[in-house]
């Protein structure tokens, strides 16, 4: 019984790992690949979909998901919840900077590049 107890008061003590993110440029549409980070852990991805109000982060092959239409729609967030395929959780907080280079008309088309950086973050696995 004692060795029972003792089994439960440890589970009860583990504690989640801090993750911080590093900075990384991204493309134009919000993806960051190989985000480097203080643990070591393989940040394939993060994408911030924010049309689509969604977030999705790939750690160490496992997927990581908001949902679709479940955020704010703004690109910087808190606390964000995201759910894997095996029933674990992952809270995302991300900063990003965007900077709009000069514009380019050419004919009848225009373009505006855009530059996406994350600036940090962190993970709560």
């Amino acid at each position: 019984m004692k060795a029972m107890l003792l089994s439960l008061s440890l589970v009860g003590s583990v504690q989640a790992a801090d993750v911080i993110l590093g900075t990384e440029p991204c493309t134009a549409t919000n993806i960051c690949f190989n985000v480097p980070n203080n643990s070591g852990l393989t940040i394939d991805y993060i994408s911030d979909a924010i049309q689509y109000k969604r977030l999705v982060i790939s750690v160490n092959g496992e997927i990581y998901d908001s949902g679709i239409y479940t955020l704010n729609g703004q690109l910087n967030q808190s606390n964000v919840p995201l759910y894997a395929g095996n029933g674990q959780v992952l809270y995302a907080t991300l900063q990003f900077t965007v900077k709009t280079g000069p514009c380019v008309r050419e004919g009848r088309v225009t373009e505006c590049p855009r530059f996406v950086t994350l600036v940090g973050g962190s993970l709560i696995l």
